[in-house]
């Protein structure tokens, strides 16, 4: 397991209020493809969550780069007698930022979760893991770690790892994050720009509390927003973590791998012009939803 927790001096010695057992609000990004196996896979969700909050509730949005969905294109609804209910976001967005900047606005909880509708997502005990984290971090999200990582892959973390001990005296540590060398880019992005530890910060396995929010508005439209969140929270001082997750599946491995036409221009702007402020800010209190 590895915890990256971040602070502020002014937050020394204060302690965060655990939300681990608060009601939840579980947000799902649904993309191209998922729909075939969506009813199931939201099945072992809502099984999930019945089975750990006596309050929850569950949000689906589409997000479709490509535009090849009809926001009038039915959305498969529940097994017949699952007993689950999800709030559909009307439309199709062109982007998870977008979507995810939805979905924030109507969820009612303190607590938020955010994945996709990958059923291979549906992680019981690395979901188990994350939550108790929640209870010492304002926002908690996943790192992959592979069982074989290439040849090439080790040679180039081993020499980004004696250039950061030679020339910055940084520990080297161990090789970590996705296994293919475009999906590991843009950690180095949020490492050397931002400033962000995070081994694998475009994984949409996320928890955070909702009042972080009213200073984090996401600028991003496509993946970069999965970056955005955490590295504008290192910056304002808060709890961080990251966890280690043994992933085997070979999909989840080039998970963000697909073309991203929004990333250098998210980049640009969240690195130029970053915003911290919303005109219509969240309540400040953990836990407290609308």
């Amino acid at each position: 397991m590895l915890n990256l927790f971040m602070q502020s001096q002014r937050e020394n010695d204060q302690s965060l209020a655990p939300v681990s057992k608060l009601p939840l609000s579980a947000i799902f990004l649904v993309l191209p493809g998922e729909n075939a196996t969506l009813p199931q896979t939201l099945k072992r969700w809502a099984d999930l969550l019945s089975k750990r909050f006596s309050d929850f509730e569950m949000i689906g949005v589409r997000v479709d780069p490509k535009a090849t969905c009809k926001p009038e294109e039915s959305i498969p609804g529940p097994p017949e007698g699952s007993g689950y209910a999800i709030r559909w976001i009307p439309g199709v967005y062109s982007g998870p930022g977008s979507a995810l900047r939805k979905a924030f606005e109507i969820c009612q909880h303190g607590l938020l979760f955010y994945t996709t509708g990958h059923p291979g997502m549906v992680q019981e005990k690395t979901f188990d893991r994350l939550r108790k984290t929640m209870d010492k971090a304002h926002l908690a999200g996943l790192c992959r770690v592979m069982r074989n990582y290439s040849f090439w892959m080790r040679m180039v973390h081993l020499g980004a790892g004696l250039f950061k001990r030679v020339l910055l005296s940084f520990p080297m540590g161990k090789i970590l994050g996705p296994q293919r060398l475009r999906e590991r880019f843009p950690a180095w992005v949020a490492d050397w720009v931002f400033g962000l530890k995070f081994h694998d910060p475009l994984l949409p396995f996320r928890f955070l509390r909702r009042e972080i929010l009213s200073n984090i508005p996401i600028q991003s439209e496509g993946n970069f927003c999965h970056l955005e969140i955490p590295a504008k929270a290192n910056f304002a001082g808060l709890f961080l973590a990251e966890e280690e997750w043994q992933a085997d599946d070979r999909e989840l491995t080039r998970f963000n791998c697909q073309p991203d036409p929004w990333f250098f221009g998210d980049f640009s702007l969240v690195a130029r012009k970053p915003s911290f402020r919303t005109d219509n800010p969240l309540p400040i209190e953990p836990g407290l939803g609308k």
